[in-house]
């Protein structure tokens, strides 16, 4: 069964070494690097091959190896470019990992923000029977002479209104 490879690999390397080859930055090329990937074991037709030969507990290490998103594995016997090689990988996906949790935690922080921003607007408009817009824009001019972002004074005034509740000063809720 003699089927053409998808793309050649570059010079001095077999097609199962390009294949094996992790990208080197992430980018447009590897995603074009890792599509010719794909391809290239779609036309050696892989999907269909016969693990029967593959013992057991390979099987499960590669499950393993999968199920836990790896970015590395080291084999017996140690070599140092395999552990160098893990080591560069893995300090790679760190980095990244750490770069995607600060995104998270800064979209965490802006929807916290966001909620208390809202609180505030209808706080305002409440007692100081103002629209929503003329209540932000009010907020906004606060901001800008304070010198403090928008969050900063949402936070004031909603720490106000509720100092105001638990001091009895506030409107007067309705009770059923």
């Amino acid at each position: 069964m003699n089927r053409p490879i998808a793309s050649a690999p570059d010079a001095g390397c077999s097609h199962l070494e390009w294949i094996k080859t992790p990208s080197r930055h992430h980018g447009p090329t590897t995603l074009t690097e890792t599509l010719e990937k794909i391809s290239c074991l779609r036309s050696l037709v892989v999907h269909e091959w016969s693990l029967a030969g593959v013992s057991l507990p390979k099987q499960h290490a590669y499950a393993l190896q999968v199920d836990t998103s790896a970015h590395g594995v080291i084999t017996r016997p140690f070599r140092s470019s395999g552990i160098l090689s893990t080591l560069v990988l893995a300090r790679s996906a760190q980095g990244f990992q750490a770069r995607l949790q600060g995104k998270v935690r800064k979209l965490v922080d802006t929807m916290r923000s966001r909620r208390q921003l809202e609180k505030a607007i209808r706080v305002l408009s409440e007692s100081q029977q103002l629209s929503e817009t003329q209540a932000y824009e009010h907020m906004r001019a606060r901001a800008t002479t304070l010198r403090v972002t928008v969050a900063e004074v949402s936070a004031m005034i909603f720490e106000a209104h509720e100092a105001m509740e638990k001091l009895g000063l506030g409107r007067p809720s309705a009770k059923p």
